[in-house]
């Protein structure tokens, strides 16, 4: 599914565990793109963006909540 999705497939038990992408295999692979990406490129870095953001910014964002999720993550 990575192959498919982001272009490039992550070493299983290294940077792949189980279903789960370390999210600093995420930038060291997907950061960066040509100066003229094809579509797929683009496509594959914003599907890579968009799994960094869950990952790094909203699970930990609702890692830092109360049990209650009352809270608002600033």
């Amino acid at each position: 599914m990575c192959s498919t999705y982001l272009g490039i497939m992550p070493v299983k038990g290294e940077s792949l565990i189980g279903s789960m992408i370390k999210l600093k295999w995420l930038r060291e692979n997907m950061l960066e793109l040509p100066e003229e990406p094809s579509q797929e490129q683009l496509d594959a870095h914003c599907r890579a963006y968009i799994l960094g953001l869950i990952g790094g910014v909203l699970m930990e964002c609702m890692s830092l909540r109360s049990p209650s999720f009352n809270q608002s993550c600033d």
